[in-house]
């Protein structure tokens, strides 16, 4: 199982570093990747993250690893569950 999980983190590493394109559209898509997931539609963060990279021509493939990042808000998500009764939605 360790070596399974070593060498897909490797094949994403080489994925990663094989992206074409400058580094600032790399960098931006990311980003916007990262921004997108912070949203709260959460069935949505990776198709919005294509389509806003694909407007601000940024790199589409790293926009999609931005929703995958540990930036998400998955501790968010706790919080939501517990606030949201209180709110009224």
């Amino acid at each position: 199982m360790k070596n399974k999980l070593l060498e897909y983190q490797q094949k994403f590493i080489s994925k990663v570093q094989a992206l074409k394109g400058t580094p600032c559209a790399i960098a931006s898509g990311t980003a916007c990747g990262v921004v997108v997931s912070l949203t709260p539609f959460v069935g949505l963060h990776t198709l919005l993250a294509v389509v806003v990279a694909w407007l601000i021509r940024a790199n589409v493939l790293a926009a999609t690893l931005g929703p995958l990042s540990a930036i998400r808000g998955h501790f968010c998500l706790f919080g939501w569950r517990r606030y949201t009764p209180d709110v009224g939605f």
